[in-house]
């Protein structure tokens, strides 16, 4: 296992806050409208192959092709394959559209628990289904548990 240290430069609109990793260095140069340049410098230790990264809690209004990731002492072992920024304000509708077709577990006002493969839902209904051919429940939104 290898400790990389990453280079992480951001053009921001506004300051963001950072994941939980082994920071070593910030530096912040703020510019005219709202504009600032954000330079941090985090240690992590990645084993060999493939991995996903996460940066979270990144500010709403970065710029995403401003983003550079770089390893500061080992370049030649850091291959960056892709690079995405997914920026939502979750809501229900966001959260459920993610787990469509995977399996979930639904808790009712009275503590009754559906279990089974999001099907489908809508403002009103969570349509959930036991397997391919099993039971499908109809779970009103309403006795949904918060």
């Amino acid at each position: 296992m290898r400790k990389i240290v990453f280079v992480f430069g951001i053009l921001l609109f506004a300051i963001p806050s950072f994941c939980e990793m082994k920071r070593k260095e910030v530096s912040l140069t703020v510019y005219n409208q709202n504009f600032a340049l954000v330079r941090d410098v985090r240690e992590i230790e990645l084993k060999k192959g493939i991995q996903k990264v996460y940066f979270e809690e990144v500010a709403s209004k970065i710029d995403p092709t401003s983003v550079r990731i770089s390893s500061l002492n080992h370049p030649e072992y850091l291959v960056i394959r892709e690079q995405n920024f997914e920026y939502d304000l979750i809501n229900p509708d966001k959260l459920l559209n993610k787990y469509l077709d995977r399996k979930i577990e639904v808790i009712t006002k009275d503590n009754y628990i559906f279990k089974g493969f999001l099907s489908s839902f809508n403002n009103s209904q969570i349509i959930i289904s036991e397997s391919k051919k099993g039971k499908i429940y109809m779970i009103n939104r309403e006795n949904v548990r918060n």
